[in-house]
This record gives C-alpha cells, sequence and structure tokens, in this order.
C-alpha cells in the first residue's frame, strides 16, 4: 500500500541496486590498490601504455565478453562504472576516503522521524506517507467508495508542518480561553 519510491525518499535510503554497486567499487577500489589477496588484483586487466596521451589513458581496459550474461558480471560491469568515476574519486588516498567519497551526496533523513515514542513514530510515517487509516488515504488507494467519514465530514493527512502549525496556535488559545474564562471557577 506504499510506494517504495516514497518511502526510499523519506528515509533517505539507496535503492538496492545503487548500494550493489557502491559495494562492488568499493571491492574493485581495494583490488586495484592491492589491499585484497593476489588472487583478486591479478583480475584485473594491465593498462596498456600508447605513445600519446589520451583523456582516457587512466581508464581500466574494458573486458570483451560475448555473451550478456558475463557482461553483467562482477569484473566487466565493475570496470564499467569505475571508468565512470571521476579522476579523483578513484585515486583516493584510502578506502575510508573512498567511501566518503561515494557518499558525498548521500543526505541524512530528518532527526524529526525520530522523535516520539515507537508508536508515535510508526502514526507519523504512516501520514507522511499516506498508508494511514484515514478515509481519505484509502479513498486514494481504491480502497473505500468515499473519502468522506460517518459523520459526514473530510480527513485528510497534511503535511506535518500544517499539523504543527495548528498544534501550536491550539497550545497558545486553550491556556488564553481557561484564564480568560473566570466563571469556570
Amino acid at each position: 500500500m506504499c510506494s517504495i519510491e516514497k518511502l526510499y525518499n523519506d528515509i533517505k535510503w539507496d535503492a538496492l541496486e545503487n548500494r550493489r554497486s557502491k559495494h562492488k567499487l568499493i571491492l574493485f577500489y581495494k583490488m586495484k590498490n592491492n589491499i585484497t589477496p593476489q588472487y583478486l588484483t591479478d583480475l584485473i586487466p594491465p593498462n596498456t601504455q600508447l605513445r600519446y596521451q589520451l583523456r582516457n589513458a587512466s581508464d581500466i581496459p574494458h573486458i570483451s565478453c560475448r555473451t550478456q550474461l558475463y557482461s553483467t558480471s562482477f569484473l566487466p560491469s565493475t570496470i564499467r562504472e569505475w571508468n565512470t568515476l571521476p579522476e579523483d574519486v578513484r585515486n583516493s588516498s584510502s578506502s575510508s576516503s573512498f567511501k566518503a567519497k561515494l557518499n558525498k551526496n548521500n543526505s541524512k533523513s530528518s532527526p524529526l522521524y525520530n522523535l516520539g515514542s515507537r508508536k508515535e513514530q510508526i502514526f507519523h510515517s504512516r501520514l507522511r506517507l499516506s498508508c494511514s487509516s484515514l478515509n481519505y488515504d484509502l479513498h486514494r488507494k481504491s480502497i473505500i467508495d468515499t473519502p468522506h467519514c460517518a459523520c459526514g465530514g473530510y480527513r485528510n493527512s497534511q503535511p506535518l508542518p500544517v499539523i504543527l502549525s495548528k498544534l501550536s496556535a491550539i497550545k497558545t488559545t486553550i491556556p488564553e480561553q481557561l484564564t480568560l474564562s473566570p466563571n469556570r471557577r
């Protein structure tokens, strides 16, 4: 009932394909810089030096593949990805700096998502992702016929800042109402 893309955007996780790609590149970095066992390092094809300088002189030569299956296997696909990386990322001084440069564009999820109890966090995420049991969300997913509730009202899941501004307005007006009404004592 929930969009996976919306969920990944909300929690700021990479898709599984991107995470696999990063892990392949990290292993390849270690292979290229002799951090792995020698039998893995020996799998990388040697660079052929030409008599003249080219833009792609630092690229690793592609491995010729006759089948699609082999073309998508670890070494040929990782070499293609490696050659698309910027030069400063490929020439990182350590594996930790290489990982940091690979994850440079990743952002962290909002710390507001971790406030409150576990149950409150679940309700909050259901509202954010339009996966709540509100009639509005159920109607959008074609589970019920109308977004109206039994009383005839209409409720929808509003963005969190709108809800918080309404709550702060209520917090300021309720104490004023309590102090302004002297006949309620």
